[in-house]
């Protein structure tokens, strides 16, 4: 006669390079013989693999809110138009070495353009005469004077560059055949060099209609 008096079970990992784990089962049972008194042993293994799932989360890079007047997203980040000579008034409008960016306008030398002449900043084409004045604040700037009418009522008026929308200098100067004028107009560099003129042209002088159209009323206040 027989009688089982004892069963164990035991697990062991095998070595894997892989997610998957693979195990073994040893299964003992010890049966005794009564009529002999003696145990036999009897072994059996059993392998198994548990499967492992990894996951990774990558988090997806965010891209910066730019907020405040005049600041733009550029190159991933956030720059300041008005300042940035890398960036000046739009994204990507570098200044020359030695300009500045002056709300959002690249400066160029000063220049001397006054009652009577006008410091040219290039080459006349017959639709753009790029003249230069100075900004109110000194700088140089160039702009087409046929676009931008001391006497043109729909011009933004100002007393600082900051007055005038981001990518505009004041100058007043420019207008003073009469009375000195208290404010000035807001211009802009396009097609007169984006970036900044380094080397101006003629200085020209102008004639008296053009000496009467500047001679503006309405910037004295």
């Amino acid at each position: 006669a027989t009688s089982t008096t004892d069963t164990t079970l035991t697990t062991s990992p095998s070595s894997s390079t892989s997610s998957t784990s693979l195990f073994t089962l040893s299964f003992s049972s010890i049966t005794s013989d009564t009529s002999t008194s003696s145990f036999i042993t009897t072994s059996t293994n059993a392998s198994f693999s548990i499967s492992t799932l990894t996951s990774s989360t990558s988090s997806a890079e965010l891209t910066p809110i730019c907020g405040g007047p005049g600041v733009a997203l550029c190159d991933g980040g956030c720059h300041d138009l008005k300042t940035d000579m890398a960036h000046c008034g739009r994204c990507g409008n570098a200044c020359a070495a030695g300009r500045d960016c002056l709300n959002g306008v690249c400066t160029s030398r000063p220049c001397d353009s006054r009652c009577g002449f006008d410091r040219m900043c290039g080459a006349s084409n017959g639709s753009v005469e790029c003249t230069c004045a100075s900004s109110v604040e000194g700088n140089g700037i160039c702009f087409d004077k046929n676009k931008f009418k001391c006497d043109d009522d729909a011009l933004p008026k100002c007393t600082l560059s900051r007055d005038c929308p981001v990518g505009s200098a004041c100058v007043r100067e420019y207008c003073n055949c009469g009375t000195a004028p208290s404010r000035g107009v807001c211009v802009k560099t396009e097609g007169c060099g984006d970036g900044g003129v380094e080397v101006l042209g003629a200085l020209v002088r102008i004639g008296e209609t053009e000496r009467r159209r500047r001679s503006v009323k309405g910037l004295v206040i």
